[in-house]
């Protein structure tokens, strides 16, 4: 009996382990999933907004997009040392802030004028809309302002004088950086940097304006004196991809005041080699010619910028991925951080226009975990440094070109008055005046010679020769029709 009774206690005893190993088993299946769930649930959403991502990205795109998380980049060094400014700078920032102040509200004022005016029809576009151009851009492109207009552009010059002369002087100081260089600082978060950029283009487009209306009544020594004025804006470094704009303007005008006018052309070789010798060191924004390379300057003047004005841990050291930099201005108070942290910003990305659900950027600088698991970083990048820069290359390339064909124009000057006569081939330069053969990016083949008007020039972004008789104008399009000279046949 007794050993029944224990043969039977022993399986019981079985049956409750049994019992309890399910039961342990069932409760770990049961934690596993409420576990594995919303993780697979996560990597699954994951993998459709990484989807989303990735079918909407251009070859270019995908490029930069592994360029920006993967491959190191190399930056002068230079670019991280950041020195406290002088006392007599400080003084002089203080001039410009109140100059700016005096400006508040009524920016628009600073704008050179405007009129309507109809782009040359092409046979693309056979009858263009017409467009609003500034009369500085109007006198460039060969047009004639009424006396109405005249009138209006002295009232201009006068008005803005005062506000002209001191950002002459502003940037002419050594220590002045574009896009490093704060002025409002109450008014401009850290490593916002449109202050640095846009009042500056209004003062050269002011000093063009006035070249322009002004140019019989001033000598060569104040004509080169004010180019110079406008190249030096664009000297000290980092800058961003839009002062190629402003130097180009200012090389335009070097061209067209200084070799070629109505006025005689500059008889002094020294003028001329101290104007190629200011041209010489501008050849950053040429330099451009990717999407990483305009991210990259961003980046490093916004760390300068925010530098100057907080109190940053930031590592300049080069050799990283840029998204190294680029993780460095999301700590708090920096420029990406406040970008994104600002609720009153809504982004509006197109990799992500039809997901049914809202994405809060936000979560890449609250959340950098679940952040890089759903792949918001990704998207972030390729929303905001990708979207608007599709002609990028196109945009430097022609900002590189005007600058080159200038160079070549006043190089040619130099051996004109030095020998008699003009060189008709690139490769006459070298090692003078460049150290390679100059070459049009577009078709990489050296600039071809107009003998009629006896200067080079490019064939443009269309790759057509149109024998420097249509000229090439971005407004027209980025890759619209025409050549690209320095030239411009005076109505």
């Amino acid at each position: 009996m007794k050993r029944g009774k224990t043969d039977d206690h022993q399986r019981g005893n079985e049956v409750n382990a049994k019992k309890n190993s399910s039961s342990r088993i069932g409760c770990f299946i049961a934690f596993g999933l409420l576990f594995i769930l919303p993780i697979g649930g996560i990597f699954i959403f994951s993998a459709y907004i990484h989807q989303r991502i990735v079918e909407n990205l251009s070859a270019e795109e995908d490029q930069f997009l592994t360029q920006f998380f993967q491959e190191p980049i190399d930056f002068p060094e230079e670019w991280g040392v950041i020195v406290p400014y002088s006392e007599g700078f400080e003084n002089e920032r203080e001039r410009m802030k109140a100059e700016l102040l005096k400006w508040e509200g009524r920016e628009k004022e600073l704008m050179t004028p405007m009129r309507e005016w109809k782009p040359v029809p092409t046979d693309s576009s056979p009858d263009p809309y017409p467009i609003s151009r500034d009369y500085l851009g109007l006198l460039q492109s060969g047009e004639t302002l009424t006396d109405e207009e005249l009138e209006i552009a002295q009232d201009y010059l006068k008005s803005t004088s005062e506000y002209v002369r001191a950002w002459r002087r502003f940037v002419n100081h050594p220590e002045y950086e574009l896009m490093a260089t704060p002025i409002l600082e109450e008014d401009v978060k850290p490593g916002y940097t449109i202050p640095n950029f846009l009042f500056p283009q209004c003062a050269v487009r002011g000093i063009g304006l006035g070249l322009e209306i002004n140019r019989a009544e001033l000598d060569e020594s104040e004509r080169i004196a004010l180019c110079l004025h406008m190249i030096r804006i664009g000297k000290n470094r980092p800058v961003p991809i839009v002062i190629g704009y402003l130097i180009e303007i200012a090389i335009k005008f070097i061209g067209l005041n200084s070799i070629q006018s109505e006025i005689p052309s500059i008889e002094d070789p020294a003028l001329l080699k101290e104007i190629y010798s200011a041209l010489e060191k501008n050849e950053v924004s040429a330099l451009i010619t990717s999407l990483l390379d305009q991210t990259t300057v961003d980046f490093l003047g916004s760390m300068r910028f925010a530098e100057r004005q907080g109190d940053f841990d930031f590592d300049f050291t080069p050799g990283k991925p840029l998204v190294d930099y680029f993780h460095q201005l999301l700590q708090p108070g920096a420029p990406i951080f406040e970008l994104i942290d600002d609720q009153s910003d809504r982004f509006s990305y197109a990799p992500f226009i039809d997901i049914p659900v809202e994405i809060d950027f936000r979560w890449i600088v609250k959340k950098p975990f679940l952040s890089s698991i759903l792949g918001l970083e990704e998207g972030l990048v390729v929303g905001q440094f990708t979207n608007s820069w599709f002609n990028l290359p196109i945009r430097s390339n022609y900002c590189g070109v005007t600058l080159n064909l200038t160079r070549l124009q006043v190089a040619n000057r130099i051996r004109e008055l030095e020998t008699g006569k003009k060189t008709e081939d690139p490769s006459g330069f070298v090692p003078e005046f460049f150290s390679s053969v100059p070459t049009d990016p577009f078709v990489d083949k050296p600039f071809v010679w107009d003998s009629t008007r006896e200067v080079f020039y490019s064939i443009g972004p269309d790759e057509s020769d149109d024998r420097n008789l249509i000229r090439y104008n971005p407004t027209n399009g980025t890759e619209s029709v025409g050549d690209i000279s320095v030239w411009v046949d005076r109505n």
